[in-house]
């Protein structure tokens, strides 16, 4: 199966599967009696962030709620980067519907990152929920376009429809509750307390507005939120074209001790990041407390130990005998420095050759590798390298160094 398989669902009749993957877009369909990968559909190339599949109960489609990420536009602005799309699956035919595309900014409003569907007994109506702008999109199938949005609890990441249809329970991820929903006079009649939230205060309240665009100080007109491209705080596997030049988007954790932060260095602290707010998401800015609230959260994610654990004293021994710790030290393994490593040589890098060296650890889930994305896997990271760049000192290893090297650099952190 292919990468970062995540939302299931299940006809009647418990024959397949349906399996979307997060950053593609994709859903596969597995045969449960065999295992095999039947099928692999294909709903858009730019389409991400595909966390739930829906099947209509006519038993013959599939909505799949995700994102449009535009890394084909060169004029990146707030209402052009990343489009709330659900895509509508013929099961049969295992292709998209082109023309029951639901363009959500057109057939509603602006709202951000679609993460569920349900529908009314009949099939005549779809809700959507949507994560980042905390409302339902109510949408008449037979019309093409909405006829209600309401207003539910904080990052919404569920719903499910009464048999008799006439209420919606929707789950708020982080409110902790259950807004109830009456679908006739489409209002959240009240909510169910489900959980209090672990987190320290300060970091809950920066993890809402990291995944928010609900309100103008972090986003105009609820377009998109940092959690947009950074998936849940991870990547979204996207090279951006930005003003600096390509970007590859990194994950948000372990950044205590990785500063300065951006492929450019150009954030030097934590606090720093009111200018993206401003600049790219068009808010109008946060508090001087919510902006320590917000850096609270991005600095309070650890990367978590590897998957992969390996005998790597060979990987290891290689590490330092090619040079890669003279840059790549100490237990975030960055030197916290600009380097030209010759990957940013091109008329778009508006801000010179020079980047910032980047933690290693992690790199076992945050491909593609190098700022601008141009290395697909790790070993391409070496034997991609211009000459004389501190990368190509890997050229001279044979192949059996460079895999006990790739698999020390998969193995961190160790757990």
């Amino acid at each position: 199966m292919g990468a970062d398989p995540w939302g299931l669902a299940t006809p009647a009749n418990g024959s397949v599967v349906y399996v979307t993957h997060l950053l593609t877009g994709e859903l596969s369909v597995v045969d449960l009696a065999t295992g095999a990968v039947e099928a692999v559909i294909t709903t858009g190339l730019e389409n991400n962030a595909s966390r739930h599949v829906a099947l209509h109960p006519d038993g013959g489609r599939a909505f799949l709620p995700l994102i449009r990420s535009r890394t084909s536009n060169p004029d990146l602005d707030f209402e052009t980067t990343v489009m709330p799309r659900v895509p509508v699956v013929d099961l049969v035919q295992q292709r998209v519907i082109t023309r029951e595309l639901l363009g959500l900014d057109a057939v509603d409003q602006p709202v951000n990152m679609p993460g569920a569907v349900a529908f009314s007994p009949d099939g005549s109506v779809a809700y959507v929920v949507n994560t980042g702008s905390n409302d339902l999109s109510v949408v008449d199938l037979g019309l093409g376009f909405g006829v209600g949005h309401i207003d539910v609890g904080t990052n919404p990441r569920g719903i499910v429809v009464s048999a008799d249809g006439s209420t919606a329970y929707v789950h708020n991820a982080l409110s902790g509750d259950l807004s109830v929903v009456d679908l006739e006079t489409q209002v959240e009649t009240h909510r169910i307390h489900l959980t209090t939230n672990p987190l320290p205060p300060d970091v809950l309240a920066g993890k809402v507005l990291f995944n928010g665009s609900f309100r103008t100080e972090m986003a105009r007109d609820q377009w998109i939120t940092c959690a947009s491209c950074h998936l849940d705080g991870d990547i979204d596997g996207r090279t951006w074209p930005f003003d600096d030049g390509p970007r590859n988007t990194p994950p948000v954790r372990g950044l205590t001790a990785t500063f300065p932060f951006h492929w450019s260095g150009d954030r030097v602290d934590l606090f720093d990041f009111q200018k993206t707010i401003i600049d790219i998401q068009a808010g109008t800015g946060l508090s001087e407390e919510e902006n320590k609230q917000l850096a609270a959260f991005l600095g309070f994610r650890e990367v978590p130990p590897s998957p992969y654990p390996v005998d790597n004293s060979r990987g290891e021994q290689v590490f330092g005998e090619v040079g890669c710790a003279a840059c790549h030290f100490g237990s975030s393994f960055t030197d916290g420095l600009r380097h030209d490593v010759g990957t940013a040589l091109g008329p778009d890098e508006t801000k010179g050759p020079m980047i910032d060296t980047p933690t290693l650890l992690g790199l076992y889930d945050t491909p593609p590798y190098l700022h601008d994305g141009s290395a697909a896997t790790l070993r391409d990271v070496f034997s991609l390298a211009v000459d004389s760049s501190p990368h190509a000192r890997a050229t001279d290893l044979t192949d059996s160094q460079v895999d006990d090297l790739v698999a020390y650099l998969l193995s961190l952190p160790e757990g």
